[in-house]
């Protein structure tokens, strides 16, 4: 599906303008696997988010996701599917920040958030055996 769309942009030759066929070529073969990879991992994260919030199987999930995408790709073309990443992007900032300030209430302010996660980060199993002289962050402490 990808080379459908493609064709246009390898007829403008905006790669061998400034660089060679071969970089061109390299540059795809980077490209086409990680945007194979990167596609796979976004059906299979909202395969999982419909089986969970729904009764749907994950066999099930799985193809409906699957469809949702094309049927979005197809009948939106490339720049629906920008879109919908922009949403998307905004969607997870927003989660996030709502699960930081969840979290933070939790600890009470921010100053008893942070030294919960610095005591955390600083110490670990291995540190309370004797294994090592402390955690993650015990090297950048002077």
């Amino acid at each position: 599906m990808g080379g459908l769309f493609a064709v246009r942009s390898w007829k403008v030759k905006l790669v061998t303008v400034r660089y060679s066929p071969g970089t061109e070529r390299l540059t795809a073969a980077l490209m086409v696997p990680r945007s194979l990879v990167w596609a796979a991992a976004q059906i299979r994260a909202f395969t999982l988010i419909l089986s969970s919030a729904s009764d749907l199987t994950v066999s099930i999930a799985m193809i409906v996701a699957t469809a949702a995408v094309i049927i979005c790709t197809v009948f939106g073309g490339m720049l629906a599917d920008a879109v919908t990443d922009v949403v998307q992007g905004f969607v997870l900032v927003a989660g996030l920040t709502t699960l930081l300030v969840a979290v933070v209430n939790v600890h009470g302010d921010w100053g008893t958030f942070t030294a919960a996660v610095r005591e955390r980060l600083t110490t670990s199993p291995a540190a309370a055996e004797g294994g090592c002289n402390g955690g993650i962050l015990s090297s950048l402490e002077t």
